[in-house]
């Protein structure tokens, strides 16, 4: 942990008013950058928000470029981690009409501050089952046992998110960006002022028939909408840069045995880029279209980490997963995720606990026939268990 020393000009925030850090609260040498990540004199650092430990501090040069790449969105003017205003108030500017704004792919950035040593201590087998998930088509399920956070409960708790994009170096530091949605989150009112969209509409129009959902898809860019539209066919050839595609998933056990229309994969981007799509490729048939309002985003590396804490498990989504139908109720929610996590039996670490020994988690191995059916039997029962007491 970088340590800081004596200093006269770093400046904390109590009871939303900036002030003064006392040389004798954090003692030492020097202090990090939580967005670069290098250390400086106090001097030269602020303590913008209510942070402690090695998130305190930052370079303001390194605060204001964080402010500019995120611009108008919340994270510009509050502390994503402890909910404090920055003492550093971002530089207004006029707020972009939606024809104004880039693509989200092109915008995207990722939270540099989480424990990078984590995913290290994973067992080297489940690290490497689990790199191989971080794809278009990767399933994001809460953990039974993470902690249930009330700064945005609404989209952690019993979250089920499917990554749609993976930019790679679109992050900082040139890192990846996953980019996914929540596809049990929670509906938006038709009449949402937020819906009025030229482009939503047009699509809505043109789906006919299948029609358009809206859904809280995350905490980031709520004002901005991205679409998944899961389709029967192929298209003719390769996508547009802003239009992602979710190769072919298993079948679900109804689609399996001919009980529906057999989903070939999923478009995934913001309306008029999909909208393009669409247009130009008569083979592909729309199933199931959602407009998700907000995402979430991660680097490979942050959420390798999150799993290692006992947050998430990961699995590969089967077609029934892009094709949900909208859930009515957090306790509906519940339900569909608890079912989630049982049946489809991700991969997590076994404890949240990361100190000593060569770290936490199972990697799945391939038990003889004899003994895969007690296996997976008593491991869904565990998740049953462990779900229904925390749940319950």
């Amino acid at each position: 942990m970088a340590q800081a020393r004596k200093h006269r000009n770093a400046l904390a925030v109590k009871d939303g008013e900036p002030r003064r850090v006392m040389a004798s609260e954090v003692p030492g040498l020097v202090a990090q950058c939580r967005f670069c990540l290098e250390d400086a004199p106090l001097s030269e650092l602020l303590a913008p928000c209510r942070c402690v430990g090695t998130g305190q501090f930052v370079h303001p040069a390194c605060l204001r470029e964080w402010q500019r790449q995120v611009g108008n969105d919340d994270r510009a003017s509050t502390c994503q981690s402890c909910r404090a205003p920055f003492s550093l108030p971002p530089v207004l500017v006029r707020r972009p009409s939606r024809r104004e704004c880039q693509p989200i792919f092109q915008t995207v950035t990722t939270n540099p501050h989480f424990d990078r040593a984590a995913a290290g201590k994973l067992p080297r087998e489940l690290r490497r089952q689990l790199v191989l998930l971080l794809s278009p088509g990767c399933l994001i399920l809460r953990h039974p046992l993470a902690p249930q956070p009330i700064i945005r409960g609404e989209d952690w708790n019993c979250g089920a998110y499917v990554i749609g994009a993976a930019c790679p170096d679109q992050g900082l530091s040139q890192s990846d960006a996953l980019i996914a949605v929540n596809v049990i989150g929670t509906p938006t009112l038709q009449s949402d002022p937020l819906l009025q969209d030229e482009d939503l509409r047009i699509l809505q129009t043109e789906l006919g028939p299948t029609g358009l959902s809206h859904v809280r898809g995350g905490p980031v860019q709520p004002r901005r909408a991205l679409v998944l539209v899961a389709f029967e066919g192929a298209p003719s050839g390769p996508l547009p840069a802003h239009v992602k595609r979710i190769a072919q998933p298993a079948a679900a056990a109804a689609a399996a045995a001919g009980g529906a229309p057999r989903c070939n994969g999923a478009l995934f981007g913001e309306a008029a880029h999909v909208l393009a799509v669409l247009r130009v490729e008569p083979g592909l048939r729309a199933l199931r279209a959602t407009a998700f309002w907000g995402h979430a985003v991660w680097s490979s590396q942050q959420l390798l980490s999150e799993v290692a804490h006992g947050h998430w498990g990961l699995t590969r989504v089967v077609d029934d997963d892009l094709m949900m139908d909208e859930v009515r109720s957090f306790e509906e929610r519940r339900c569909i995720w608890q079912q989630l996590w049982v049946v489809r039996e991700p991969l997590a670490a076994t404890t949240c606990r990361l100190s000593g020994g060569s770290g936490a988690g199972t990697a799945r191995s391939s038990p003889s026939p004899a003994s895969r059916g007690g296996a997976v039997a008593a491991a869904r029962a565990a998740a049953l268990r462990a779900a229904s007491c925390v749940l319950s």
